[in-house]
């Protein structure tokens, strides 16, 4: 009598079926480093300022206040007090609103004797105040 093998012939496995399985893996490799980079950066709310250029050169000389490492404020090359400057600079407008100054302070200046100056600007009288400051580009 003939026996019949019914056990199925076995395939053999070659690497083309792992290729699939490769790609796959890759593909979710390379997503997720992309995905990683490219998600927003979280801010915190905060808005920094920007540096901008003054392309048509709109800062009036006569109105910039200078403010030095050492405290001091300058206005056309004399050193006056935060009231005097205001009084000199507050009666001039530009369509009934005040018009612009400019404060360049010194970049040792240290960050409170630079708010305590804005904010005794504002106090007195002074409306538009622009921070002058330098590109990231010079040293």
């Amino acid at each position: 009598m003939m026996r019949f093998s019914t056990a199925k012939p076995r395939v053999a496995l070659s690497d083309a079926s792992t290729i699939p399985l490769i790609n796959v893996v890759l593909l979710m490799l390379i997503f997720l480093l992309v995905a990683g980079t490219l998600r927003q950066f979280d801010d915190g709310g905060i808005v920094p300022p920007a540096a901008e250029r003054d392309p048509q050169g709109n800062i009036a000389g006569e109105r910039v206040i200078h403010l030095h490492a050492d405290g001091r404020l300058t206005l056309r090359g004399d050193v006056l007090g935060i009231e005097q400057i205001a009084g000199l600079l507050s009666g001039d407008t530009v369509d009934g609103q005040p018009d612009t100054v400019w404060l360049m302070a010194d970049r040792d200046i240290d960050a409170q004797a630079g708010i305590k100056v804005l904010r005794g600007l504002k106090a007195a009288g002074l409306g538009e105040i622009e921070l002058i400051v330098r590109s990231g580009r010079g040293a």
